[in-house]
């Protein structure tokens, strides 16, 4: 359940140092010219790990379109550093990238939700290709800052993990040794103590891939998009005591 105090915060930003809280350039700007925060506004500080703080706005600078440009943006802690345990068990979701902005929608979301680590995969029959390194890193900033974005909007004090683009056979290595892994196909079982669920593409797992994960989660009785089935993974990942 979200704290009342992060509830009715104007925002929450995410920032190196909780003791002297400083908004990153974009945080201010937003702070300062879509919220249009006043003098004495309370915004939520966090460290992305869980720990978090009320700040009360000081000398926000140009806040009046008449003042110049330039003043010092003040964010001055009104409250004693909080913490937001974490769930008690880590959750991952995989999916594999899609076209136009879905896989951005996608993180967005599993974000909201809480999943703890967020893995966009490059599968057989993805339909996205990323070229190289760069390419891949790339998608990953992009993802991390929408992560990012998400996790201030629904007041998420713990940042997820949101790694770059990787094949399969690479983000098994890494998950193997931390959670129990199942692939999502039709007419699989139920999560069955699996932590972390991989969404393949519309085009589905290949042989080759579903004979790497013994394991399988059937999400609906009906063919989700991949979108939707990412979503719904998380969903009854984060809802799992």
């Amino acid at each position: 359940m979200v704290d009342d105090g992060l509830r009715g915060a104007a925002a929450l930003v995410f920032v190196e140092d909780l003791a002297k809280p400083q908004c990153s350039p974009e945080d201010e700007h937003h702070l300062r010219h879509a919220l249009r925060l006043k003098d004495g506004e309370t915004v939520a500080v966090s460290d992305g790990r869980g720990a978090w703080r009320l700040c009360r706005v000081v000398s926000p600078g140009r806040l009046d379109r008449h003042r110049p440009a330039g003043g010092a943006f003040v964010l001055e802690p009104s409250s004693a550093v909080l913490d937001d345990p974490p769930a008690a068990a880590r959750t991952a979701v995989g999916f594999c990238l899609q076209k136009g902005d879905r896989s951005d929608w996608t993180v967005q979301k599993l974000t909201e939700l809480g999943v703890d680590e967020i893995i966009p995969l490059l599968s057989e029959r993805t339909v996205v290709r990323l070229e190289g390194d760069d390419e891949r890193r790339r998608r990953g900033d992009r993802l991390r800052r929408i992560a990012r974005e998400a996790a201030g909007q629904s007041r998420r004090t713990s940042l997820p993990l949101v790694v770059d683009p990787m094949p399969l056979d690479e983000a098994l290595e890494g998950l193997a040794a931390r959670y129990g892994v199942v692939l999502a196909e039709p007419g699989g079982e139920g999560l069955a103590g699996a932590r972390a669920v991989l969404v393949g593409p519309e085009g589905g797992w290949s042989p080759t891939e579903l004979a790497a994960v013994p394991g399988r989660v059937g999400l609906s009785r009906h063919v989700l998009r991949a979108e939707t089935a990412a979503i719904v993974a998380g969903v009854l990942l984060t809802n799992v005591p």
